[in-house]
């Protein structure tokens, strides 16, 4: 194909694309680019990216400038648009650079404050008193050691206290007020509902007398 020949079909092609494709709204293109904003969970460069296209619709004669102007006005960090607005007329390349970097930053520092506050909930947990539940491995009430609290596992079942005189519990975690006495003998096994042991009798022993 001889160079007149390539010229004639790239207008041609030319011609055939303009013919195709719709005519494009000068004002409506603009009307788009000014008006896109940074959405408040949109990342950075995806916003960056979307108004570099849409600039090239727009036929503006420094487009540079434009897309820095939209950057600036369109994003949702306000703290480091007020930074750039005061620093001056800076470069595109620059404020692509500031907001990026702040974004970065917000990101690093979500991080840290994250990682913090679940190092505060994991100690707080650690340091908190063990909920109660029968399956747990707590101490026992009726042997003072540490064993699933279930009576029936407990080494103290079917011992007879030294305290009280009493079944099922060492003198060590009894909870009678009374001296040792000699107990009923009819009461020496019975143990209540859940299993702790019975202290119905009550015992008195006023000077070498019972009541």
């Amino acid at each position: 194909m001889t160079e007149e020949e390539k010229n004639k079909f790239e207008e041609v092609m030319t011609k055939f694309r303009e013919y195709c494709e719709p005519k494009k709204n000068l004002i409506h293109s603009r009307f788009l680019f000014y008006t896109r904003k940074q959405e408040e969970s949109e990342p950075f460069d995806s916003f960056l990216t979307d108004v570099k296209r849409l600039v090239k619709s727009c036929k503006f004669g420094a487009e540079d400038e434009a897309v820095r102007d939209r950057l600036v006005l369109g994003t949702n960090d306000l703290n480091t648009q007020k930074k750039i607005v005061i620093e001056g007329d800076a470069e595109l390349d620059t404020v692509i650079t500031k907001l990026r970097l702040a974004e970065l930053g917000r990101q690093q520092a979500a991080e840290v404050q994250g990682k913090v506050k679940v190092d505060k909930v994991m100690d707080k947990q650690s340091n908190s008193k063990p909920v109660h539940n029968n399956n747990m491995v707590l101490k026992c009430k009726w042997c003072g050691e540490q064993h699933e609290r279930k009576l029936e596992v407990c080494p103290a079942r079917g011992k007879l206290c030294t305290k009280c005189n009493r079944y099922n519990h060492y003198a060590k975690v009894c909870r009678s007020k009374y001296v040792k006495v000699i107990a009923d003998s009819n009461l020496q096994n019975q143990e209540d509902s859940d299993g702790e042991f019975y202290c119905g009798s009550v015992q008195k022993m006023i000077q070498g007398k019972w009541n």
